[in-house]
């Protein structure tokens, strides 16, 4: 019974120490006694001392950690007490979530973290005096950070490329003056907020670095102004510009009378433009070189949109021009990130070169239903630098495409009629295993592009194929979706039903007995009576790769060229059908 309760102890210690655990010395200097032990993803160091400084070279590859290799699979880090620093590159691309810093630990190193994309927070305990260069840097997970009074030293980019940062916590009472201005480099500090001790709000809204936060407990606004008759406008501290009132935008330009936010230009990501009808005209050289703006909703009442409105603005993809836009002056959207654009039917005129080198330009929708309205552009250059206008789609309205097509450089885009819908003959089908069957459907308007693409929610119950041809595989349910090439928001769907067949729908002998199955290549298919077959091999999701007409009652189709899987065999006689999986080694 001893030897018993000796071998159980011994199983479990076995069972708890892990049987893969790798053990490797990670300490400084021979006076360090430091150790790492990787057991099941989690790395866990102790002892006493500081950790080696380690090093990644990039060209060649190399580095000596010694868990390297592994760093992908380590999604836990311990660091028990005793441990004084954590060493240059220690955890750097490590797929941590977490990491439990001890009180003791006075430095953490160059690169430490960095590139650790799924770690979402970190606390600094109060012993900590330095944080190295690039220390948390690209780890665009981190959601939250709290920095404790004791740093004094946070070198360049430690911070840089946190994109996910939501808040920092920050414990000096006076803003720490030994912090790298780059530390929190492209993190969108405009958006982070900045919790500061109590009282402290101010002192921190005039500090270098910490003024570009969104700083808890202190008025968000940073400078505000008239931009019009009766117009005001107001930029805060979330990189937010809004524009309120009504009536006219005063116009500006790019020499001597820019626009009056114009210091905050590179911070701007968001903007708000006044609602209702009363906002008529966006001024002249408003937004030019608003580089964070992604995105602009332009209100219903707005005639006008002024020359160099947008332009270069080349991180906006998408902007909303209203049904109420007349005008669309020269240069407008110039050397934007655009990808789409709609122009509403009311535009009258379109300046020269107003989306002019917007280079990401796929698509146009134009919705100008008479021949006398489309907007003359042919003495422009409203789309130069574009490329390739016949890359370009223009979506035109039902019944246009000839007009368009010969209107002056509108005639040279690749014209698509707008579709606005999708009908499928049927919308319920019931097959049962083995059958097949082709699925019709319309467009709306008809001379809309018909171009469209199928796919089954579940290819082990019934495959579609690019032609829409069902085909019922087992017993159950799926959903055939049926959709638009040129406009993925336009569908159809059809709920088809697989059933098993019943004895009455087999009529005599099966159609073929095919063997070997599953084979390595030769596949041979004998038929319980003379006639002429139609033959095809398909994937399970209905792409067909051999097609064949066979008149003998013994055939063999080699399909050794096929990589391993499952294949459907499809055979007709002119009356049944019949469907086979087939299996290749």
């Amino acid at each position: 019974m001893k030897n018993l309760y000796s071998l159980l102890f011994c199983s479990l210690l076995f069972a708890a120490t892990g049987v893969n655990a790798q053990t490797w010395p990670c300490g400084a200097t021979g006076t360090d006694n430091v150790t790492a032990t990787l057991t099941d993803g989690t790395l866990a160091v102790s002892g006493t001392g500081d950790m080696k400084n380690f090093v990644v070279a990039a060209d060649p590859p190399a580095s000596d950690v010694p868990w390297w290799d592994k760093r992908a699979s380590i999604t836990r880090v311990t660091i028990a007490a005793g441990v004084t620093s954590i060493g240059n590159n220690a955890f750097r691309e490590c797929n941590i979530a977490s990491v439990t810093i001890p009180d003791g630990v006075k430095s953490i190193g160059e690169y430490a973290f960095r590139e650790c994309t799924e770690l979402t927070s970190a606390t600094i305990p109060g012993s900590v005096t330095e944080i190295g260069y690039g220390a948390f840097r690209y780890c665009s997970g981190l959601v939250s950070l709290t920095i404790p009074g004791s740093v004094t030293s946070i070198d360049g980019i430690a911070f840089q490329g946190c994109t996910g940062l939501a808040s920092v916590t920050v414990k000096w009472d006076t803003p720490l003056d030994g912090i790298s201005t780059d530390a929190f480099e492209n993190c969108r500090t405009a958006i982070v907020k900045l919790i500061v001790p109590q009282g402290k709000e101010g002192v921190y809204a005039g500090s270098p670095v910490w003024k570009d936060f969104y700083i808890e407990g202190f008025s968000t606004v940073q400078n505000s102004g008239s931009c019009g008759t009766d117009l005001a406008w107001e930029y805060d501290m979330n990189g937010t510009l809004t524009i309120s009132g009504y009536g006219d935008m005063e116009s500006y330009d790019g020499e001597g009378n820019p626009a009056p936010w114009n210091d905050f230009i590179s911070k701007i990501y968001t903007l708000v433009l006044p609602g209702g009808e009363d906002f008529t005209s966006i001024g002249k050289y408003a937004f030019a070189s608003c580089t964070r703006l992604t995105s602009a909703t332009i209100p219903n009442g707005v005639t006008n949109i002024g020359q160099f409105a947008f332009a270069y603005c080349n991180g906006l993809t998408a902007v909303n021009i209203p049904g109420s836009v007349v005008s669309i002056d020269g240069n407008a959207f110039r050397d934007c990130g655009l990808t789409s654009v709609i122009i509403p039917g009311k535009v009258k005129y379109i300046g020269d070169r107003a989306f002019y080198n917007c280079t990401k330009l796929a698509s146009v929708t134009v919705e100008w239903t008479d021949e006398d309205d489309i907007a003359d552009i042919s003495d422009l250059n409203v789309f130069g630098g574009v490329g390739q206008l016949s890359l370009v789609r223009l979506y035109v309205p039902a019944g246009m495409f000839n007009t368009y097509k010969a209107a002056p450089v509108w005639g040279d885009f690749n014209i698509v009629v707008t579709i606005t819908g999708i009908i499928l003959e049927k919308s319920t089908l019931t097959l049962t295993v083995g059958k097949w069957e082709d699925l019709k459907y319309t467009v709306e308007p008809g001379d809309a592009d018909k171009n469209v693409t199928w796919e089954s929610s579940d290819n082990n119950v019934a495959t579609v194929s690019a032609n829409g041809r069902v085909t019922a595989v087992n017993t159950g349910s799926a959903a055939i979706v049926v959709k638009s090439v040129n406009d993925d928001t336009k569908t159809a769907t059809c709920a088809v039903t697989v059933t098993q067949a019943t004895s009455a729908e087999i009529i005599g002998k099966p159609l073929a007995r095919i063997y070997p199955n599953p084979t390595d290549g030769l596949l041979i298919l004998h038929f319980g009576e003379a006639g002429t077959y139609g033959v095809a091999i398909a994937t399970v999701t209905g792409a067909i790769l051999l097609r064949q007409t066979v008149s003998d009652q013994m055939k063999q189709i080699d399909i050794s060229s096929y990589p391993v899987g499952v294949y459907l065999l499809l055979i007709d006689d002119g009356k049944r059908q019949s469907v086979i999986k087939i299996q290749k080694k």
